[in-house]
């Protein structure tokens, strides 16, 4: 499959190829200057799309990312049953853990 390159050369300029092709009137071509503006701004057209293609790929590879690190932290195994007195015991007459006063 030709590039996107090869093929404005061709549609617009009608170069059968862009390769060095060793032989003058190969490599050396005359165009008008408005089939040169046309393919240079074919071009430009066409890179601006890939672009805005892949800007759109990253924004939502980058959005489904957010959300799954978000569903992660918003996935919690803590219940306050888990719960436990840290530190020394407590003394006589102090409330212990939660599972004590519970």
């Amino acid at each position: 499959m030709k590039s996107k390159l090869e093929k404005i050369a061709l549609e617009r300029l009608g170069l059968e190829t862009l390769e060095t092709q060793r032989i003058g009137a190969q490599d050396f071509c005359e165009h008008a200057v408005w089939s040169i503006k046309a393919a240079l701004e074919a071009a430009y057209v066409a890179g601006a799309l890939d672009g805005a293609a892949g800007l759109r790929e990253l924004a939502r590879f980058e959005a489904r990312a957010l959300a799954e690190e978000e569903a992660r932290n918003t996935q919690s195994d803590f219940s306050p049953k888990d719960v436990r007195a840290e530190g020394p015991a407590p003394a006589p007459g102090q409330r212990g853990t939660m599972e004590e006063t519970s």
